[in-house]
C-alpha cells in the first residue's frame, strides 16, 4: 500500500514589509522599501506563518524556548505567531533611526576641530538652518570683537601655561611677591572659603583642616616683627601644596570681589596674579610625573574658577574646562581614586608619617570620586560627548546619607547619565523611549518647586537649595532637547495617528513653557526675590552665572522662535519643527492673570498634578503676544546690565546683548505681521528691517543704558555691534567663530 506523502505548503516570502502592510500602503518591495527608507524605519519581509494542516514539523527541544514564549497550549508554533506580531510595533515603540534626532555638529578650521553632540544646546543650530545660513558672514567681526572685549579686560591665557617649562627660582620670587606680602589676608580669606564656598562649590571637597596646616608649615612669621619668611619645600612634589593653596585664595576673590563681604585685611595680589601663580606652582611641582591629590585639587579649584566663575579666558565655560576636567579624571585613575577604597591595599614604599598626613582619607576619596561623576555627566550632557566614567570598572556614587539633599543629588548624576546615553549613544530609540525620559525629567524638577525659593520661611542649608536650583536649571534646558527629539520623530507619522497628533502639541507646550520658565527663574534671582539674597553680585549670584548664561540665551532663542511661528504663521526660519501644532487647535482664550513662576510650573507639571491642559493652552497663547516678550526682555536687561558678575565674562556679556537684539527683532516681527503672513515677507527681511532701526547707546566691548524706544528711532549701530559678537545667538557651547565661517 502507497501513503501518499504529506502535502507541503509553500513557505513564500511575504510580498510586502511588514511596516506597509501594518499601514496598509503600497511597497515597492525593495530592500529597503521607499517607505521605510525615507523614514528610516528598519525594512523587514516576515514570511508567512506555515499551516498547521498536514505540515511536517519539526520539534524544538522544550528547553531551547523561553518559557514566557509559551501560548496556553505550550505549541512552539505560537512563537513564530508572537513574533510576527511583535514585529508590528506601534509607532511609540518603533526603534527610529532618522539622522535628525540624534544631530552631532562638527565644527573645524585649520588650527582647530571641535564636536558637539546631540544633547548640547547646538540642537537650535541644526534645527533653525536658515538661521545659521543668516550668521555665515560675520566670522571677521566675531573675531575683532572677542579680540576687543579681551584686551579691554586683560584676559590672559594661562591654560597655555600649565604643563610649560619650569623655574623654580621664578616660583620661590613669586610666592615671596604674592603671598609673604599678604599672609593675613591669606589666612583671613582660607577661613571664609571653608565657611562659605567649600560646600557651595564642591560639597566639601577641599579638606580646609590640611590646608591650613600646609600654610602654616610653608610660611611663618618671625617673632618681634611682622616679616613673612617662606620656608622653601625640600622635595619639587610640594610645590602643588603652595598651588592648591593659591587656588583657594584666587576662587575667593573671585566670589568676593563685586560683592558686598567685608574682609580685615586687604589683599593687593589680583585674581589675575593669583591663578598664573598658581599655574607655575603646579608646572614646578612636575604635577604629571609626581602625581598627588594637593596637585589634583589645586587642577580641579583652578578649572573651576578660570572657566566658570571667573571666565577670564574668554572662553565657553565647557569647552574651556573640558581639558582640564580629563586631565583630573586622569590623575584620578592613574592614582587610583576611581577604585572602592576598602578593596583596595595600600602599600607605604617609605616616609609612612609624611604620606599619612598628606592622603586623603577613605571618606574623602569617596566624595572626589563622586565630584567627578557628576562632572562627568554634566560635561556629557552639556557637550554631547561620551561618558568617561564606565561603571563596569570604577566605584559609583556614594551618598552620604538618606537625606533628601543627598538622594536628589544621586538621582541628579543617574538621570544626567541616561539623559546623555538616550540622547548622545550611537543606537536608535523610539518616542516611548524619549516620552519616559521627558516623564523622569519632570518629576526631577517637580520635587524642587518655585516654592522653596521664597524668601520667606525658607529653611534648611541654602548651598543645599542652590546645588539644587542649579540641577533643576540644568534639566529644565535638557527637556528642551527631549521635546525636539519628539516633535522631529512624530511628524512622519502625524497625517495618520491621532494619538500622535495630541503628543506633538503637548511638546510643543513643554518646549516653550519650559524655556520660558527658566527665564522667569533667572528673574528671580536676579531681582532678589529669591532665599539668595538681594547681593547680585553676591556668591549665589557667581555661582549660578555659568548656568543662568547658557539658560538665558537657549530660552530666548526658543521664546523668539515661537513667537515668529504663532504670530505670523511663518515656518521659515524652524522648517524642520514645521507649523501646524505650534499654533492650530488652542484653545482661543487668552490668560488675563498675572504670569508668574508659580503658574508656569503649574502649566509644566499638569500631568504630574493630574490637571486638564487648558492651563497650558492659554498660558501658550500669552507667550507668544509680542507685548509679553517685549515687556519682559525690557525688564530683565535692565536688571543684568548692572550686574558686575554678568559684565565680567565674555559669554554672559555677549547674552545679555542677545536678549535686546532678540526682543527687537520680534518687535519688527510683529509689525510686519501681515507681510509674513502673505509670504511678501521673509524672516531675512525682518533681520534686515530691524537693522535699519536699532541704534546703540552703548560702543563694542560695553553694557551701557539701554531700553526699548519707540517706532522710528533709528537703532542701527546696536544691531551691527550684536552682529560683532562672538556669539550673539548664543546657541550652542562652542566658539561660534568656528562654525560661522563661509565653506
Amino acid at each position: 500500500m502507497i501513503v501518499p506523502r504529506p502535502r507541503k505548503r509553500r513557505n513564500r516570502k511575504s510580498i510586502v514589509c511588514v511596516q506597509c502592510k501594518r499601514r496598509k500602503i503600497r511597497c515597492d518591495r525593495k530592500q529597503p522599501c521607499a517607505h521605510c527608507g525615507k523614514i528610516g524605519l528598519k525594512c523587514e519581509y516576515k514570511a508567512e506563518p506555515p499551516s498547521k494542516v498536514g505540515q511536517t514539523q519539526k520539534r524544538t527541544p522544550a528547553h531551547d524556548i523561553p518559557l514566557g514564549s509559551y501560548g496556553l497550549s505550550g505549541n512552539p508554533v505560537s512563537v513564530e505567531m508572537d513574533t510576527i506580531k511583535a514585529s508590528a510595533l506601534s509607532p511609540l515603540d518603533t526603534k527610529l533611526e532618522l539622522r535628525r534626532i540624534k544631530s552631532s555638529i562638527t565644527l573645524t578650521k585649520p588650527s582647530r576641530t571641535t564636536i558637539l553632540g546631540p544633547s548640547s544646546r547646538c540642537w537650535l543650530l541644526y534645527s533653525m538652518p536658515d538661521l545659521r545660513s543668516l550668521l555665515s558672514g560675520f566670522s571677521g567681526t566675531i573675531s575683532r570683537e572677542k579680540h576687543l572685549w579681551k584686551s579691554m579686560h586683560k584676559s590672559n591665557s594661562h591654560l597655555e601655561e600649565l604643563g610649560g617649562p619650569s623655574d623654580e627660582g621664578v616660583a620661590i620670587a613669586a610666592v615671596s611677591n604674592v603671598i609673604c606680602p599678604n599672609y593675613y589676608a591669606f589666612q583671613e580669606r582660607l577661613l571664609y572659603f571653608e565657611n562659605s564656598l567649600n560646600s557651595l562649590l564642591l560639597s566639601g571637597l577641599i579638606p580646609m583642616d590640611m590646608v591650613r596646616s600646609l600654610f602654616l608649615a610653608y610660611f611663618e612669621v618671625r617673632e618681634g616683627s611682622l616679616v613673612v619668611r617662606f620656608r622653601k619645600p625640600e622635595k619639587a612634589y610640594c610645590y602643588a601644596d603652595i598651588s592648591l593653596i593659591t587656588a583657594v585664595i584666587y576662587v575667593t576673590v573671585i566670589f568676593t570681589q563685586n560683592s558686598q563681604t567685608q574682609f580685615n585685611y586687604q589683599l593687593t595680589a589680583t585674581a589675575d596674579d593669583l591663578s598664573s601663580l598658581a599655574m607655575t606652582l603646579l608646572n614646578v611641582s612636575h604635577f604629571r610625573r609626581k602625581k598627588t591629590h594637593q596637585a589634583l585639587l589645586s587642577l580641579i579649584v583652578l578649572g573651576s574658577g578660570l572657566f566658570v566663575y571667573d571666565n577670564s579666558e574668554g572662553m565657553n565655560e565647557q569647552l574651556g574646562t573640558y581639558p582640564m576636567f580629563q586631565l583630573c579624571l586622569d590623575l584620578c585613575y592613574q592614582m587610583g581614586l576611581y577604585a572602592e577604597p576598602d578593596t583596595t591595599n595600600v602599600v607605604v614604599l617609605k616616609d609612612r608619617q609624611t604620606v599619612k598626613a598628606r592622603e586623603l582619607s577613605c571618606l574623602e576619596i569617596r566624595q572626589l570620586w563622586s565630584y567627578m561623576q557628576t562632572e562627568d555627566a554634566f560635561y556629557s550632557l552639556k557637550m554631547g560627548t561620551p561618558l568617561l566614567i564606565n561603571y563596569d570598572f570604577c566605584a559609583g556614587f556614594h551618598r552620604n546619607s538618606d537625606r533628601f539633599f543627598e538622594r536628589k543629588k544621586e538621582q541628579g548624576v543617574v538621570l544626567m547619565r541616561e539623559l546623555s546615553v538616550l540622547a548622545n549613544a550611537p543606537k536608535p530609540v523610539s518616542i516611548r523611549d524619549i516620552l519616559n525620559m521627558v516623564h523622569k525629567v519632570l518629576e526631577f524638577c517637580y520635587q524642587i518647586p518655585v516654592s522653596l525659593l521664597s524668601p520667606v520661611g525658607t529653611t534648611g542649608d541654602l548651598d543645599e537649595l542652590a546645588y539644587l536650583l542649579k540641577q533643576k536649571i540644568i534639566f529644565l534646558g535638557s527637556l528642551q532637547f527631549l521635546c525636539r527629539m519628539v516633535i522631529v520623530a512624530v511628524k512622519d507619522y502625524y497625517q495618520e495617528e491621532n494619538t500622535l497628533h495630541d503628543i506633538s502639541r503637548e511638546m510643543y507646550r513643554q518646549l516653550l513653557i519650559s524655556a520660558v520658565a527658566l527665564l522667569y527663574h533667572i528673574k528671580c534671582i536676579c531681582d532678589g526675590r529669591s532665599a539668595f539674597g538681594r547681593d547680585g553680585n553676591g556668591k549665589y549670584f557667581v555661582y549660578f552665572k555659568d548656568v543662568l548664561s547658557g539658560a538665558l540665551g537657549q530660552g530666548f532663542m526658543i521664546w523668539l522662535m515661537f513667537f515668529i511661528q504663532c504670530t505670523t504663521g511663518n515656518a521659515e526660519v524652524t522648517k524642520e519643527f514645521g507649523y501646524h501644532t505650534a499654533a492650530s487647535g488652542f484653545n482661543r482664550k487668552d490668560y488675563s492673570a498675572d504670569l508668574n513662576l508659580c503658574t508656569l510650573e503649574r502649566a509644566l507639571y499638569h500631568d504630574l498634578n493630574n490637571e486638564h491642559t487648558e492651563l497650558a493652552h492659554v498660558i501658550f497663547r500669552r507667550l507668544v503676544s509680542s507685548s509679553e516678550l517685549m515687556a519682559f526682555s525690557s525688564s530683565l536687561y535692565d536688571t543684568l546690565r548692572q550686574n558686575e558678575v554678568m559684565k565680567s565674562s565674555l559669554n554672559s556679556f555677549l547674552t545679555l546683548k542677545q536678549v535686546i537684539v532678540w526682543a527687537y527683532v520680534a518687535q519688527t516681527a510683529g509689525e510686519c505681521k501681515s507681510e509674513l503672513k502673505s509670504k511678501q515677507m521673509s524672516f531675512f527681511d525682518v533681520v534686515k528691517r530691524t537693522r535699519a532701526k536699532v541704534e546703540a547707546d552703548f560702543s563694542s566691548g560695553r553694557l551701557d543704558e539701554m531700553k526699548f524706544i519707540s517706532e522710528g528711532s533709528q537703532l542701527q549701530s546696536l544691531l551691527d555691534s550684536m552682529f560683532d559678537d562672538q556669539d550673539w545667538l548664543n546657541m550652542a557651547d562652542f566658539d561660534p567663530g568656528l562654525l560661522f565661517k563661509s565653506s
